[in-house]
This record gives structure tokens, sequence and C-alpha cells, in this order.
């Protein structure tokens, strides 16, 4: 059989396969299909990695609330990250907060998404800012030997530089997410909070809640039932939810 005869059958073929409405939806939807896993292949392998992880109790849990809960989580040798606000005194809104708090959040984000370095550009830091807080704060001017974890950052021109330096501590704060509730505007989180010294469970009254290895986070549920809370208030601005107030609370 020669090249011709052969190709006559094979446009014969596609001629008689394409002739049927039912064999041209399903080549569509191959065709479709295709397009559809090489978009999702692409898209994934091209998002950023964090390098943080939640324990797995924390799954049940929509990935964009997990994702605000790690911001407080392990900041520095000091645990999970306590805000300096009075407590059962109601919403302190980010503008009036702690300024070296407001930086050890942004810094727990940038560490856990691998943004932290020796050099770090004015622009990296103020557009973590914008992300993260629905106030413009200009936070990059209180980097003045400033701590997270064992390192000291200062702020020089337009850069943030760092140095080593161990951090020690004899305690260590807990946080465990309890509970949320959004709606299409705004979210809040409600994390328990204590601390942790010689192997015991406090709450921040010095009331023992038990005893805790710092490491199993499945038992925190049941030593956390008498530990005050946080609420953080997030507000979405630019499509994304951004941390607006904060309220440290007893338990009813």
């Amino acid at each position: 059989m020669n090249n011709q005869v052969i190709k006559k059958n094979n446009r014969n073929l596609l001629k008689e396969i394409f002739s049927k409405k039912r064999n041209i939806i399903i080549a569509i939807a191959v065709i479709v299909l295709i397009i559809l896993v090489v978009c999702i292949i692409k898209f994934t392998s091209g998002k950023p990695k964090r390098k943080f992880a939640l324990n797995e109790i924390y799954e049940v849990y929509p990935e964009e609330v997990r994702d605000l809960y790690a911001n407080i989580v392990e900041v520095s040798c000091n645990g999970d990250l306590h805000f300096d606000i009075k407590i059962d005194t109601g919403e302190v809104n980010i503008e009036n907060m702690n300024k070296q708090d407001l930086l050890t959040y942004i810094f727990s984000y940038m560490d856990k998404n691998d943004l932290l370095n020796d050099n770090i550009a004015d622009k990296t830091f103020n557009d973590t800012e914008k992300k993260l807080f629905n106030k413009k704060l200009n936070l990059i001017d209180n980097i003045d030997e400033f701590a997270y974890k064992d390192y000291i950052y200062s702020h020089n021109q337009d850069k943030i530089t760092r140095k080593n330096e161990a951090c020690k501590t004899t305690t260590k704060n807990i946080a465990h997410l309890h509970g949320y509730f959004w709606d299409k505007n705004y979210l809040s989180i409600d994390v328990d909070v204590a601390y942790l010294k010689e192997g015991n469970l406090y709450t921040f009254d010095n009331k023992k809640l038990g005893e805790y290895d710092g490491k199993t986070a499945s038992k925190l549920s049941g030593l956390m039932q008498e530990a005050s809370y946080y609420r953080l208030n997030y507000a979405k601005d630019d499509g994304i939810y951004k941390l607006s107030s904060i309220e440290w609370k007893h338990k009813a």
C-alpha cells in the first residue's frame, strides 16, 4: 500500500469520526481536560512552598484560617506570640497596639514564607505589611535592634540587615486554635493562650492547667478549657483578610 492510499484512508477515517456529533463532543471534552490538567500542574508547581506546617489536628479548619493562625505560632524561642494588651478591656485596633508585637507578626509571616535573609529590601517588608494589615502603619521605622528568633534586625537606609544573637528563655507561650467565624467581609479566629514552665501549663494569671510536653497539640483542647483566649479580627481588603484588631478575653 503506497503513501497516497494510506493518507486517503486516514482522511476518510477522520471524516467518518468527525461526521458524528457524539465523537466531536468527546474530542472537545478530551482537549479541554488536557488543558485543565496542564494549567493545574503549572499553577501548583509555581506556588511558593511554606516551610511551616501546623499539627495535623488543625486540618479540620479551612486553609485560610490555618494560614492566619500560623502567623502567631512559633514566633521565637518564647514559643507563640503573646500580645501586649489588657485582658477583658475590649478590642484594640492594630494602630494602637505594641509595635514590637506587630513586627513579630510580620517577621513570623516572612519567616514561614522564606522571605527572611541577611539583606531584606524595604519593598519586601512594606509589601508584606500591606498584605497583613488593613491600615498603613510604617512599621519599618520601628526596626531598631529588633529581636526575632536567633537574630537581631536593624533598618539601614533602604534595607534591613541582621546579626546572630541566640535568644534564651525559661518559659514558652502556647497557643491553640479553637474556633472561627466569618462572613463575606470579616473573619474572626479564637485562640486559647497559656504558658509552659517546667513541664506544666499555666494561665497568664498563674493558674495551673496541667502537665504538658510542649509537643502533643492534640492534648491542648482538654488542657485549655479554663485558659483565656485571643479573638483576632480580620477585615477583607484587596480580596484577602487582613488583621484589624485583637481582643483578649476570659472565658465566660
